[in-house]
């Protein structure tokens, strides 16, 4: 502080070996006199999910080596939890991780695995659930999900619009699996859309329609 330039850097055991001098676990704040140094951090993609230790060195006069005897400086050690923003198609009781403690003779904690189709191509997914624990014998427990996604309904296509009085017949190619059609419609081409109506057969009038605006339909199989 003062009239002393400090400088600061911070280790994090990414890969959990007990080590900092390796490539990519080092990270150079800045130095200054009376400043608070900040700096974002990405969480390497091949980190170790769990409790690792992150070293922040602070010395005069130069930047430090994170083991090392100093007379101007100070070393603060922190617990960083790396968690795993995991695929938007699994959730754990609705997010994308828990936290949590289960008390002595308590009975077991129920995690509510959710899986999410939506969007997705057909094909299997795979993932880990990993629960990490103080358990000395075994401090993390690795869990493979798979999900499989087939059967997706395809577009509708061959959309015919025809123009009676004031009303819009329209009408499509059937879909194999198809039970309804979901009619959607719009006075943009690309947004606003809006749920007109549902049918059970491939094909819907819209009383109505022509009145007063351009209109754009697009149909959806469930």
């Amino acid at each position: 502080s003062g009239i002393y330039t400090e400088y600061v850097k911070v280790w994090i055991d990414w890969d959990k070996d007990e080590e900092f001098d390796e490539a990519g676990e080092y990270y150079e704040l800045g130095s200054g006199s009376d400043a608070t140094l900040s700096m974002n951090i990405t969480v390497p993609v091949s980190a170790a999910l769990g409790s690792t230790r992150m070293r922040v060195v602070e010395r005069y006069s130069h930047y430090p080596t994170p083991c090392e005897n100093s007379t101007y400086g100070e070393v603060e050690d922190y617990t960083v939890n790396v968690v795993s923003s995991g695929p938007e198609w699994l959730t754990l009781d609705g997010g994308s991780s828990v936290n949590g403690a289960i008390p002595g003779g308590s009975p077991d904690d129920v995690i509510i695995v959710g899986f999410d189709s939506t969007d997705l191509e057909d094909g299997i997914y795979s993932a880990n659930i990993t629960i990490t624990c103080n358990d000395p014998d075994e401090p993390s427990i690795i869990i493979p999900v798979t999900l499989n996604v087939s059967g997706q309904l395809a577009t509708p296509v061959n959309v015919q619009i025809q123009i009676v009085s004031n009303n819009v017949e329209l009408s499509w190619d059937e879909v194999s699996g198809a039970t309804i059609y979901h009619i959607f419609y719009s006075t943009q081409p690309y947004t606003g859309f809006i749920e007109l109506n549902t049918s059970v057969t491939n094909s819907y009038d819209h009383i109505g329609g022509t009145a007063g605006s351009m209109l754009f339909y697009y149909i959806t199989a469930e």
